[in-house]
């Protein structure tokens, strides 16, 4: 099934409604693009502002920068091993529990789109194109697709079709 990306209007409530730790997360994957799995996979002993990610899916390596605030926020509740640390320290939170938290905060909003971890990875893709004005070229390299029309499925925000969000 499909995720949506986010409305960015509802997005500060949302991630409100989040545990604070899911929030966290969540604006960390807003920030830089990152899959879930790799935000959760990132040691506290490697943490810093800017730094370069190898992302577990494709192998390839990405430079991302927080904003300070952001990394602050991250480096005050980690744990001594993970950055995002599990129920139990010597393991890091799963996926699951992201994606769980996202779908009860979805029902206490009554959203109707399809919200998973991977929606933030949408939303990050939409404010490349739309807000930051990025290509459709770019914003394909910064996520690493290796095909445009996968790209272009990011960047569809419903009520539309496909080829609609590429004319902006």
């Amino acid at each position: 099934m499909r995720t949506d990306g986010f409305d960015r209007d509802e997005l500060k409530n949302f991630l409100a409604c989040l545990l604070p730790q899911n929030a966290l997360i969540c604006r960390f994957m807003l920030e830089t693009g990152l899959r879930v799995s790799d935000v959760l996979k990132l040691e506290a002993g490697a943490f810093k502002q800017q730094m370069t990610v190898t992302e577990s899916k494709t192998g390839m390596k990405r430079r991302v920068r927080l904003t300070k605030d952001l990394y602050n926020a991250v480096l005050a509740q980690a744990g001594r091993r993970w950055l995002f640390e599990g129920r139990n320290p010597e393991k890091h939170k799963t996926r699951q529990a992201v994606w769980y938290d996202l779908k009860r905060a979805g029902k206490a909003f009554r959203l109707r789109e399809v919200l998973a971890p991977h929606s933030m990875r949408k939303s990050y893709a939409q404010e490349l194109y739309y807000d930051r004005g990025k290509s459709l070229d770019e914003v394909q390299r910064i996520l690493g697709h290796k095909f445009p029309s996968t790209t272009l499925f990011y960047l569809w925000r419903g009520g539309g079709s496909v080829e609609q969000a590429q004319k902006k």
